[in-house]
């Protein structure tokens, strides 16, 4: 069991510029996560669907976002965070 979690990323609208962002912090998300020995995997199958992008954003967001990735984190198998350059 790795203790994992379930994070979703959303934004106030869904625009060109909004999702780029978007995918932004999800990179810095990942790369900070990795240094610190975390594992993730963004599941992108529920955010393909209009419909469950609308549940997501009201149940998640309580319609105030636009969700723009999932992403589950837990403890990596290895567990050693990255030596700093």
């Amino acid at each position: 069991d790795d203790d994992a979690v379930m994070l979703a990323l959303g934004t106030d609208s869904d625009t060109d510029v909004t999702r780029l962002r978007a995918g932004e912090a999800l990179s810095d998300l990942t790369l900070s996560a990795a240094a610190l020995g975390l594992a993730t995997c963004p599941p992108t199958e529920p955010l393909r669907d209009t419909r469950d992008r609308l549940a997501l954003a009201c149940e998640v967001f309580d319609g105030e976002a636009q969700p723009q990735a999932l992403i589950r984190l837990g403890l990596n198998a290895i567990g050693d965070p990255l030596s700093a350059l």
